[in-house]
């Protein structure tokens, strides 16, 4: 909480004074999580104002069904759009390498949705969780234009100065503050989690209404209108698309891996050179390329392989999301693992006090890093593959082979059932 401000009196004597630098989706998780947990909850947001930005992501069973705890999943589902079935094309030509089921099969198996939604959808539903007066406990509060300078960790408390000056005192502090965290480089030095080059990924939203422009015969082929995720490979380049928005856009994405590439930099606000997004299409399915031809505008930014960090808490400080383990996006668990990492640090918090922070921390770390770090790991390993040019396109003509599965086309079997059935604050 600010320092001078009086708690709420809802609150007074009860919970835990919590501040969390980042109000995206990690922080707003956190927000939502603490709160419900019985926690009076301050996030600082560098952006002046909620914008709706970002694309198309997807969100896998084990972000889904915490969500549903979280009570957001109602709202969330009015936009979000359940995958059909995941198809994988040859880039030359377009021919099917592998199809799996998914829909009904997968929450079924799992026991809640897959969903593709907007980004802003998700962060929306976050922050409307969080701030509701309608809620229990505390409703959050969010303060926009405050850039963490600094944090000075003192006994049980810490305090954190921003650009303008402010400083908040907190039981806790919460650094959701994304892959460039200031929290992280504050306490744990700047260059932790420098990360090696790997590659550049593009990303564009294109309006449903603009499919049929621009001589597009053909799409129709390659682009139905069944919710489903079509993923074209190639040895060192992946270009993906779904629906979001309830199917009023197509999100696509086109991936290159290089072990030797040039660094670039780590940010989706960058726009990104059309001529070169569609030179790295040069020679694949004339189909696809002009699909992608319909962009306006297409975003960037460097990926980047990162090891593990081997610690997330000074004292009663902790690191939440892309803050302390940054991943490729071959997995699509980015959001996911934030997501899960306010989930459980809600659960460990119910009924702290601030002399039961450490401990509760503590169980955080112990729990959450093994996990994360073999996703991490996982999404490192999975860069670029899923296609073995020996095979050539032609291997699926042959007879019984169209339906195959290729050994490596999905990562997400171990992933969808973590065990998170309780939800916070029961």
């Amino acid at each position: 909480m600010p320092v001078g401000d009086e708690a709420p009196a809802a609150g007074a004597g009860r919970g835990l004074d919590v501040v969390v630098a980042g109000g995206g989706i990690g922080g707003a998780a956190a927000a939502v999580s603490l709160r419900l947990a019985g926690h009076r909850v301050t996030v600082l947001e560098q952006a002046g104002y909620l914008a709706p930005v970002g694309a198309g992501i997807q969100l896998a069973p084990n972000a889904t069904r915490i969500l549903a705890q979280f009570g957001v999943a109602g709202a969330l589902a009015e936009h979000a759009l359940v995958p059909r079935r995941h198809v994988r094309r040859h880039w030359r030509d377009g021919t099917v390498l592998g199809e799996r089921v998914l829909g009904d099969a997968v929450a079924a198996r799992y026991g809640a949705p897959f969903w593709h939604v907007h980004r802003a959808d998700l962060h929306a539903a976050l922050v409307s969780a969080a701030m509701s007066p309608a809620g229990p406990g505390c409703a959050a509060v969010f303060r926009f234009g405050e850039e963490v300078t600094g944090v000075r960790v003192s006994g049980r408390t810490a305090e954190v100065v921003t650009s303008r000056g402010g400083r908040f005192r907190g039981d806790l502090v919460v650094g959701a503050d994304g892959v460039h965290s200031a929290l992280r480089g504050l306490l744990f030095g700047s260059g932790v989690s420098r990360g090696i080059p790997r590659g550049v990924a593009y990303r564009t939203l294109i309006p449903v209404s603009e499919l049929g422009r621009g001589g597009a015969a053909g799409i129709g082929d390659i682009v139905g209108p069944e919710p489903a995720i079509t993923q074209w490979l190639s040895p060192g380049v992946h270009f993906i698309y779904y629906y979001v928005s309830r199917g009023r856009y197509l999100n696509a994405a086109l991936l290159r891996y290089s072990p030797h590439a040039d660094p670039a930099a780590e940010s989706w606000l960058l726009e990104a050179d059309r001529r070169e997004y569609l030179a790295l299409l040069a020679g694949w399915d004339p189909r696809l390329v002009t699909l992608a031809g319909l962009a306006d505008t297409v975003f960037c930014t460097g990926l980047y392989e990162r090891e593990p960090l081997a610690d997330w808490v000074r004292g009663p400080v902790c690191l939440l999301g892309d803050a302390c383990h940054p991943m490729m996006p071959t997995q699509a668990q980015g959001a996911a693992q934030a997501i899960e990492d306010a989930w459980f640090l809600g659960r460990v918090l119910r009924g702290a006090d601030p002399g039961s922070v450490a401990g509760a921390l503590a169980a955080y770390q112990r729990e959450r890093l093994p996990r994360t770090a073999a996703v991490q790991r996982l999404s490192a390993l999975d860069q670029g593959k899923g296609l073995d040019e020996r095979r050539g396109p032609a291997a699926a003509d042959r007879p019984g082979e169209a339906a195959e599965q290729p050994a490596d086309f999905g990562p997400y079997e171990w992933l969808w059932p973590y065990g998170q059935d309780a939800t916070p604050g029961t």
